[in-house]
């Protein structure tokens, strides 16, 4: 009699070739990317800072901020691998910078006119850390490196819990991991990092309550996620729409009518959660921000909105007119958003990424047209936040454009785009085969990447690398290489496993050697 033995827990949390790929490609970028190269890391670096030292926002002054921090880490902030510096950065100068002793007691003043004043939520993770290497000694460059594998170990069990619970467009998830902006932006200090892990994740259990039986659905697990989502970037509220088919588009009107209720309930709480936050950061933006000859000033622009209300419109779609292909060229844009790896190498990204859009697993159930509604619906009206609240903080007044948007902060609503505009019409069944060729495709592209990422930002020998197209045949060969393996080390009874589902008389077999059913 056949038996179909169930995994055990313990082998349900083994990761998949995907996700081990995804966090040793984090692993690797935060140690090879300098310190400081990120946007903005620097600001995101001294506001953990202060939150490790008990202080939660810096003292507001009239045209920014001012705060006080240790002599050495500003020593380290502003060192010679700094974005000031745009030269490559000799390898050796941070090994002989983390040797030279301490500054011990004495601190600085810093001003600036830019700071990040979002809420303390995505610094947690940087803060713990630099408050761990403080207490141990450690030298502040260390405490940059500590601070993004704490981030980095924050978010990376939320992308990859996304890709595992989502039941639509999973290769999807799997490639927007995979970009190398996404990569930089997880594995750096920067609030963005707990912006992507949490919108993959509410975006994944949505579409999985969407397709699932009504005994999974539990809107409690979203509660912390969006309040997590609140106090870091209140632009991206909007992905919580992607619960309303979940909760309303339900067979048994007795199960709608209990989770309607429920849905609001939670959505009130985060509300609430959401506007507390903002109340208290909105008193740090006060002051106009200059920027040159231009002034930014929420008050004023709001004034103008009430004058113009159409002025935001025309903005928000020049923007779009004139920096859609930028934002596209973003994804191989790495450090400060500079040019680091080879354009064609973007290219064939977006290329793949295309092509992960038609892949639709075996079991995949398709999208219905109000799970579909709501994926269009909560993507537009995020991107018309993240306008509006940059039209208001941070574009002058009567600009024409709108200052300050940039292709990153669009890649949570990468896989809702896709949920809501693909169809099944043109789509390629995803098996072992296509899966292998498209994670060797993934290592060819980081291992282009890495090489560019070295090449770029340190002072190394041209001998010591590759050059491009060497690159690029090493990627091949190492394809060709690793299709061979798998092609003699494959096993020679695949069709035993069918044979399995249907004799009654057959041994005991897992259920993944079973049958795709039997998962």
């Amino acid at each position: 009699m056949r038996r179909v033995v169930v995994e055990s827990r313990w082998s349900m949390m083994r990761l998949s070739s995907f996700e081990l790929l995804f966090l040793a490609c984090g692993l690797v970028y935060l140690v090879l990317l300098p310190p400081f190269r990120a946007p903005d890391e620097r600001w995101h670096f001294f506001r953990a800072c202060l939150l490790a030292e008990g202080r939660g926002f810096p003292e507001p002054t009239e045209h920014g901020v001012r705060f006080r921090v240790p002599a050495d880490v500003i020593d380290v902030a502003f060192g010679p691998w700094s974005e000031e510096s745009n030269g490559p950065v000799d390898p050796t100068t941070l090994v002989h910078f983390v040797m030279q002793p301490r500054i011990g007691g004495s601190t600085r003043e810093v001003t600036s006119p830019y700071f990040p004043t979002y809420m303390v939520v995505p610094y947690l993770p940087a803060a713990v850390a630099i408050a761990a290497a403080k207490s141990f000694g450690l030298h502040p460059l260390l405490w940059l490196y500590l601070a993004r594998l704490f981030t980095f170990s924050f978010v990376a069990p939320m992308v990859v819990a996304a890709i595992r619970l989502t039941s639509m467009a999973r290769p999807v998830f799997q490639a927007v991991a995979l970009f190398p902006l996404s990569i930089q932006q997880l594995c750096t200090v920067t609030a963005d990092s707990v912006v992507i892990g949490a919108s993959s994740l509410i975006v994944a259990l949505a579409i999985r309550w969407h397709t699932a039986g009504a005994g999974s659905f539990r809107l409690d697990t979203m509660l912390p996620l969006g309040v997590m989502l609140a106090w870091s970037k209140i632009t991206y509220l909007p992905l919580l729409l992607l619960l309303l088919p979940a909760a309303l588009c339900r067979s048994d009107r007795s199960a709608r009518w209990r989770a309607l209720p429920h849905f609001v309930c939670v959505i009130a709480m985060i509300a609430c959660f959401a506007w507390l936050g903002q109340k208290w950061v909105y008193s740090y933006h006060r002051h106009p921000r200059q920027f040159g000859e231009m002034t930014a000033s929420v008050s004023e622009q709001s004034m103008y909105l009430t004058r113009q209300p159409a002025a935001f419109a025309g903005a928000f779609l020049q923007t779009i007119a004139n920096e859609t292909g930028d934002w596209t060229k973003e994804v191989v844009r790495l450090g400060r958003l500079e040019p680091v790896a080879p354009a064609t190498l973007g290219y064939f990204i977006w290329a793949l990424f295309l092509f992960s859009t038609a892949v639709r697993e075996p079991d995949e159930p398709p999208a219905t047209p109000s799970l579909r509604f709501a994926a269009l619906t909560a993507a537009i009206t995020t991107m018309l936040l993240i306008g509006l609240s940059l039209y208001l903080w941070w574009t002058p007044v009567g600009h024409s454009q709108i200052v300050g948007i940039q292709g990153r902060y669009f890649l949570p609503l990468l896989p809702v785009f896709v949920v809501a505009l693909t169809t099944r019409r043109f789509s390629v069944r995803l098996g072992p085969r296509l899966r292998f060729v498209i994670l060797a495709v993934w290592i060819a592209i980081w291992w282009m990447t890495s090489v560019s990422v070295v090449r770029h930002f340190y002072a190394v020998s041209d001998r010591m690398l590759p050059t491009a197209g060497q690159a690029v045949l090493m990627a091949i060969a190492g394809l060709i290489i690793a299709t061979t393996i798998r092609f003699y080390l494959r096993p020679r009874n695949d069709s035993v496993a069918r044979k399995f589902c249907g004799d009654p008389t057959s041994p005991v077999i897992s259920a993944h050697q079973a049958c795709p059913s039997a998962r």
